[in-house]
């Protein structure tokens, strides 16, 4: 990619408009290229300048109040009863309701995540997204990729190249969340992003999970705890954990 053509992608990398194959490209010119390096450092830097001092309305205690109280008066005067028969039937169905969806929420959640971990994939991710900020090595020579990482990690993570099967590489980052240091391989899929994440098994998370329209796939390889993570669709995140799964067999 040419440097002209580069510098007017930078924006739209950023706000993750770009295909897969102009990502590549883009990302290959970034790591040749200082100029366009210190221009995408400072244009995330900027964009994360005006999202923390974005000024933002907030209404005044006192129209909170009086909103409070308006609310009230409007209820309708038909859930009242003489003799609370009405009322309590309604909160005994509404309590054994509550309780039967709370203990299926805790049961969901014992089962699908175990762990604090997968809530900070979560934000890491969607952090790494926001401030353009997904890739601290940029290639797709997996040759390249894997050496980066050490001395960065106490592990050597499995870099593998799905180019073949339709999912390009585009690079790699340090992460550090939950108390251990993570590797995240990141790789596309159309206008996707797929974010791979590698760390020693600690407790073992083996379940899928969906938050804030985000689908994370759990399963250990090797001795290595991973996830795949992606705005995409679950059922293509899978298909990308199968074609990895392959690939790390015949590895």
């Amino acid at each position: 990619m040419k440097h002209e053509s580069a510098e007017k992608r930078i924006d739209a990398y950023l706000d993750n408009e770009l295909d897969a194959s102009d990502a590549i490209a883009l990302l290959e010119h970034i790591g040749e290229c200082s100029q366009c390096t210190n221009e995408m450092e400072a244009s995330s830097a900027l964009r994360d300048r005006i999202r923390k001092e974005m000024l933002r309305y907030q209404a005044p205690s006192e129209f909170k109040a009086k909103l409070t109280r308006d609310i009230r008066k409007q209820r309708p005067s038909r859930w009242r009863s003489s003799t609370g028969v009405r009322a309590s039937r309604v909160f005994s169905i509404l309590g054994v309701l509550a309780i039967g969806i709370l203990a299926g929420v805790l049961i969901d959640a014992k089962l699908i995540a175990p762990s604090a971990a997968t809530g900070a994939i979560f934000a890491e991710h969607i952090n790494s997204l926001k401030s353009g900020h997904l890739i601290d090595v940029a290639s797709s020579d997996k040759h390249t990729v894997k050496p980066w990482f050490a001395g960065k990690v106490d592990f050597s993570p499995f870099v593998i190249d799905l180019s073949t099967s339709g999912y390009p590489l585009l690079g790699g980052r340090y992460e550090s969340f939950d108390g251990h240091d993570a590797a995240a391989l990141v790789y596309a899929k159309g206008h996707h992003y797929i974010e791979l994440y590698e760390w020693p098994v600690q407790r073992p998370l083996e379940a899928a999970k969906e938050e804030r329209g985000y689908n994370a796939l759990f399963f250990v390889h090797g001795g290595m705890q991973c996830c795949v993570i992606s705005d995409a669709a679950l059922e293509e995140i899978t298909v990308f954990h199968e074609r990895l799964e392959g690939a790390l067999m015949a590895h």
